[in-house]
């Protein structure tokens, strides 16, 4: 996910302490429940986004380490250096 993507993730969800929550219909899903799908209210016009915004949420940053965590890499321009 490249910086565009992440910020229009941001813009159909909020992160809210342990939770990720719709920023259309405000349900929200705790982290324990990683593996479930979403359940957006009835008719929530965002129930077309991702299914699992958990996973989605979580690609970028696990590629990030992955990529942090490989001996002889120049990850300085991932950091924002």
């Amino acid at each position: 996910m490249s910086k565009p993507e992440l910020i229009k993730f941001g813009t159909r969800w909020e992160l809210d302490g342990d939770y990720l929550r719709c920023r259309i219909c405000r349900r929200p899903q705790i982290v324990s429940r990683v593996m479930e799908d979403f359940q957006h209210a009835s008719g929530c016009a965002g129930s077309g986004a991702e299914s699992n915004p958990w996973k989605t949420l979580a690609s970028p940053i696990t590629a990030q380490i992955a990529k942090a965590t490989t001996p002889d890499t120049d990850n300085s321009r991932d950091l924002g250096a």
